[in-house]
């Protein structure tokens, strides 16, 4: 689990830090979603959350408009990739969800018409 100390520090680093600390994030957790770690990914997009608000509390200056401009597309790319994921695990579970439902119910019958 991320630390609130970890969270706390990522929030104290100089703007440039936190934005790189920013993407860092997003592209672990587009790694970890590809292996399949959800748990993983969901602790760090609460990580990312805490540190974008506090990137996003002050204005941008001009200067760093254009770099956070591109990282946040870069971001959305990376969130598109990992809702993806998340879609096609979801139709798994669902599937192999299913299929435990057909198995209870041919139990169920089997069980009610034993002797």
């Amino acid at each position: 689990m991320i630390s609130t100390a970890s969270t706390a520090q990522s929030c104290a680093l100089p703007r440039d830090g936190q934005w790189l600390s920013i993407l860092h994030l997003a592209r672990s957790m587009r790694q970890e979603a590809r292996l399949g770690e959800w748990q993983k990914v969901m602790e760090r997009e609460s990580e990312r959350q805490q540190i974008l608000l506090a990137f996003f509390s002050k204005p941008l200056s001009h200067e760093e408009s254009q770099d956070i401009a591109n990282g946040i597309h870069e971001i959305l790319e990376i969130d598109k990739e990992i809702f993806s994921l998340g879609k096609q695990r979801m139709k798994g579970l669902s599937s192999r969800l299913s299929t435990i439902r057909t198995g209870s119910k041919a139990v169920s019958i089997y069980s009610s018409n034993k002797p």
